[in-house]
Formats: structure tokens, sequence, C-alpha cells
């Protein structure tokens, strides 16, 4: 298990019911008395719980867990050590419903960030997760292992990463909401075994550090993720495949590039027009610097693969023609192209339409060369 996974409700693990509550409510200061008298009981209906003589009803867990004043991660732990001592949810949740609907949240985020408005998806993926996660620390369903259910989570994380990181600046990002991300792998990472939660924890992980700026150790999960590609699902293994060039790019890692795009070469087949561009755009943008023509030629690539496919997100584009212009910069010739010029004037115009803010800016500066 790496450092950014461990749970901090670990601390609970193996412990009873009683054990955990009566270890909450020492931290809290109260005694089985004050405690009895908030949940309107005998003192020793308390005692009782804590030496695990007597089950509670799921409705005292929730009004126990308030009198303790526990937060999240507390009142996580409390819930589960209830569910898996007497098998039953606390609020009664359905797993099948609650994965149908954080689905589509997800699908409406990515399908609003492709469209190029990638603003409108942040603030929906945001304004969503607060709700999700009240509802999910709190049932059975979320902590099932080998549930959908956490796979979806991190996907969501995910989205909402490359919503924001599609207009705003990393430190923007960072100062927002999205570090929560690691809270959640740091919670449930280690209750399923499933390599598809496996890689979306993983990725998500690596999206809010690549975020924060941390390169070295995004590119560290993303080292460890492709050690297992053939066991990933085509949209999964585009993402690992990609991320792991874009990062090792920026530290200088022209091995770890090469693996990626060995990994690419050798599983081509597997993947849609729209995924193979997708990971030759994030080799291009890898390789501008470690070798400009290669950069090149996966950009031409990208750009032929694109026009055979229905939905292309903006973002792309712009991207695709800063990293044209960098491997001309990068090249011998160390000068913008008049080709790499006209894309560029036309990533200005389509980030100005999609308020790409911090594109804008730089796509400028090339411009002026």
């Amino acid at each position: 298990m790496t450092w950014w996974m461990m749970p901090r409700f670990s601390l609970y693990f193996g412990m009873t019911f009683g054990q955990v509550l009566r270890q909450l409510r020492r931290t809290a200061g109260l005694n089985q008395h004050d405690l009895a008298v908030f949940i309107d009981r005998e003192h020793t209906y308390i005692s009782k719980l804590e030496g695990g003589k007597v089950h509670c009803a799921p409705d005292d867990v929730t009004l126990l867990a308030d009198a303790v004043k526990a937060d999240a991660d507390d009142r996580a732990a409390l819930y589960q050590s209830y569910e898996n001592e007497t098998g039953r949810s606390v609020l009664g949740i359905d797993g099948d419903e609650v994965s149908r609907n954080i689905d589509a949240l997800v699908r409406s985020t990515q399908t609003l960030r492709l469209l190029g408005d990638p603003r409108l998806a942040y603030e929906l993926a945001t304004t969503q997760f607060d709700p999700i996660m009240r509802v999910l620390r709190s049932g059975q369903a979320l902590t099932s292992r080998g549930s959908p259910i956490f796979p979806l989570v991190c996907e969501l994380v995910l989205e909402q990463t490359k919503s924001a990181l599609d207009f705003m600046t990393r430190p923007q990002v960072v100062n927002g909401s999205l570090n929560r991300g690691l809270g959640i792998q740091r919670q449930l990472s280690d209750l399923t075994a499933d390599s598809t939660a496996t890689v979306a924890a993983h990725l998500s992980c690596e999206a809010v550090l690549y975020a924060s700026g941390d390169i070295h150790r995004a590119h560290e999960v993303g080292l460890e993720l492709i050690q297992d590609f053939p066991d990933y699902s085509p949209i999964w293994a585009s993402e690992v495949l990609r991320s792991v060039a874009i990062n090792a790019g920026l530290i200088g890692d022209a091995r770890a590039l090469n693996v990626a795009r060995q990994r690419f070469s050798t599983s081509r087949g597997l993947f849609t027009a729209e995924q193979a561009s997708f990971i030759l755009e994030g080799l291009a943008r890898g390789g501008v610097h470690i070798n400009p023509a290669r950069a090149r030629a996966d950009i031409d690539e990208a750009r032929d693969l694109y026009q055979r496919v229905s939905l292309v997100p903006p973002i792309r584009m712009v991207q695709l023609a800063r990293a044209q212009a960098l491997s001309d910069l990068s090249s011998d010739r160390r000068s913008i192209s008049d080709a790499s010029r006209i894309e560029l004037e036309q990533a200005l115009a389509t980030s100005r339409a999609k308020r790409y803010l911090k594109y804008d800016k730089e796509i400028e500066r090339f411009l002026l060369m």
C-alpha cells in the first residue's frame, strides 16, 4: 500500500462497534451518563452497547455519532463497525440506485467538458460531490468489497480535476476543493482488490497530484499503473499511457516515455480512433522536449485520427497547437513555423470562445515570437 492510500479510519480496523463508540466518547470528553442523556436512554444502555451485550437501532447510531461530534472519518468508522456486526445499513442505502446516479453524473460532467464547457462541468461535479459523499460515508453500499461505487467516485474526482485543469491555473485548482480526492483514496482504496477500482483510484490521485504541481509524485503513481497495463480496459489504459507520457516529458524521463510508446504500439489494435488520438496527444506533449521530430509526427497522426471522430473536444486541438509550437521551438530551427502560427491562431480563437483562460497568454506569447 503506497503512502497516499492509508485510510485514517484504519485506526479502528478490527474494533467492535462498542470499542469504536467508547473511543469516540472518551475523545469527546463524555462519560456514559452524559451520552445516555443525549439519546434519552439509561446510562446502563451505553455500558451494554460498549460491552457488546446489546445492539442499538440504526437511528440510534446516527444519534450517537452526533452526540460525540464525530467528523466524517470517525462517523464512517462507527457506521462501518455497526454494519459489520449487524449486517444492517445505517441509512438503508440502495447501492444499485447510488451507482446509477453517480454514473449519470460522471457522464454528464464528461459530456459538458468534452463539448467545451469545463467551467459548467466543474460546477456540476463540485455542487453534487459533497451530498454524494455524505450519503456514501454512511452506507454499507460504498464499503462492500468489489462495489462498483468506488471506481465511480474516483472517476468523478478525475472528471472534476480534468474540468478544473481545462480552465484554471494549478494554484486555483489546489486552493479549490479537489484535494478531497486524496481523502477518498485514503479511506476507501483498500476496501477492494478490483482492478478497475485500483486504476480509478490511482488515476484520480495522479490527477490531483498533477494539479498541485507535484509532477514527480504524479509520475510515480503513473509508473505503478503502467506495470499492470495489460489488465486494464482500453478506456483506462488510454488514460494511463497519456498521463505517463505527459509527466515523463515534464521531468525529462525519456525511458518512461519510450515505455509508454511501446505499450501503445503493441496494443494499438485495442483502441478506438478517439482513444488512440488521445494517447498520441499525450505522447506528443511528453516528447516535445525529448524528441521534437517524433512529437511532430505524433501531432500529425493525432490530427488525422481526430478527423474520424464525430466529437472532438476543443481543448484537444488547443493542446495539440501548443505542442506543435513547442516542438518547433525545441527543434534545430528554434522558431515557430508558419503552419504552427495558423494552428495557434485557431487555438487562440477557440481558447477565447471556450474561456480556457490559462492558455490565452501562452498562445499570445507564441504568436509574438
